[in-house]
């Protein structure tokens, strides 16, 4: 999932365009580690999704209703007493970095007008979603993290808020300075090393469009190749800013993993043909195709979503090496509902995972239990081997009880 840098500079910006001046009427915690901010805004209400969950964090507008617990957790109750009545006046990415700040003016206790810093890392299991006050201290954050759990970075109530640390990286402004040397490190490789924001896809994406191979090594790039990656890198940054991106999800089949063969047949393959193919026939035929399967609706999984466009002629391009083809690619209107279909994908997706998994452990209990008791048979068809002779024998005992004397 590539929630890089750049694509947090380009949902900042679409939520800036959206929300700013916007007043916050309500909010919700509806998940343990994802809040969710209602605010009217241009005449509609709109509302925004914030995960620290670390295996999908975002930040996005969600139209999927979410249900509250009865009793909001602590940090929700804190989040409605400071910016419940609150006037949104920006949202921010920090310099290509995965980390969007909310800016609230709201007041003060004494009625004084304050601002409050919503701040959302989007950073793996390391995501959080902290509040900060006017003098960079913090109220409080989904996630405490004290000393016994990170000497870096500590995130607990009435600390001085420090942002994450940066990996000394270059901006990608600075992409010609960075890459000067040109070594014989791979380029996609180089481009994530060394440039802020850079995901393995980006950086892939950008090689397909230079003409460049990913693979190949930076310091056998000819001048001309060379001046074409760096135009690239140009305009990806002119296209993360001008705040008018769409997106992009790939849906495809994930490639079989090797271990060995099933029960009914070879694993690389589905219960009713190869893995390339659905249900309703080949993959790649019209997204429309009402016999294909899979949360995309196109026989296909969701694999991944940017807000550049997918390479149709290499998965493997965008550093997807863990797909298979076919695959297919949708665009979406806003960022917002890229990352919401992406996610509502992979949930039908786990929902499915979840209900495949109960019915092959039902399928392996009830084997089980068929196998112990076609056992137990045995045993007693073993112990009872020749009884019939046994019983014909105290049949005739019994008939000449009379004369046995």
């Amino acid at each position: 999932m590539p929630f890089d840098g750049f694509f947090a500079l380009c949902m900042a910006g679409e939520l800036n365009a959206l929300l700013s001046g916007g007043k916050v009427e309500k909010v919700s915690q509806p998940e343990r580690d994802g809040i969710i901010l209602t605010v009217r805004a241009g005449g509609a209400s709109h509302r925004l999704l914030a995960s620290a969950n670390p295996s999908a964090p975002r930040i996005h507008l969600t139209g999927i209703p979410k249900e509250s617990p009865g009793a909001a957790p602590n940090f929700c109750m804190l989040l409605r007493k400071y910016l419940v009545g609150g006037r949104v006046i920006s949202v921010t990415a920090s310099d290509m970095e995965r980390v969007v700040e909310i800016g609230v003016r709201t007041w003060s206790q004494l009625g004084d007008p304050t601002i409050k810093r919503l701040v959302v890392e989007i950073m793996g299991k390391h995501s959080n979603i902290i509040l900060i006050n006017e003098e960079g201290f913090i109220h409080d954050a989904i996630k405490h993290v004290d000393p016994s759990m990170s000497s870096v970075r500590e995130v607990m109530p009435a600390r001085r808020y420090a942002p994450p640390p940066t990996q000394g990286k270059a901006h990608p402004d600075r992409a010609s300075e960075a890459l000067g040397d040109w070594p014989e490190t791979p380029v996609k490789g180089l481009l994530v090393d060394r440039l802020m924001g850079f995901s393995p896809f980006l950086a892939g994406e950008v090689c397909f469009l230079a003409g460049v191979g990913p693979d190949v090594a930076a310091s056998a790039l000819c001048e001309g190749e060379r001046s074409a990656l760096l135009g690239r890198i140009r305009e990806v940054c002119a296209e993360a800013s001008s705040n008018g991106a769409k997106g992009y999800v790939l849906y495809a089949r994930p490639k079989p993993k090797p271990t060995g063969t099933d029960a009914g047949g070879d694993a690389t393959k589905d219960a009713g043909g190869d893995a390339t193919k659905d249900a309703g026939g080949d993959a790649t035929k019209d997204p429309d195709n009402s016999g294909g399967l899979g949360p995309g609706g196109f026989g296909l999984d969701v694999a991944d979503f940017h807000f550049m466009n997918f390479p149709k002629e290499s998965a493997a391009a965008c550093g997807c090496a863990e797909i298979a083809a076919p695959t297919r690619v949708a665009g979406f209107g806003t960022l917002s509902e890229t990352v919401e279909a992406y996610y509502a994908g992979k949930k039908v997706g786990s929902l499915l995972e979840q209900v495949r998994g109960e019915l092959v452990k039902l399928a392996g209990r009830n084997a089980a239990r068929c196998k112990k008791k076609a056992d137990s048979h045995e045993e007693k068809i073993k112990e009872t081997d020749g009884m019939d002779s046994l019983r014909v024998r105290g049949d005739l005992i019994m008939a000449n009880l009379h004369s046995i004397g």
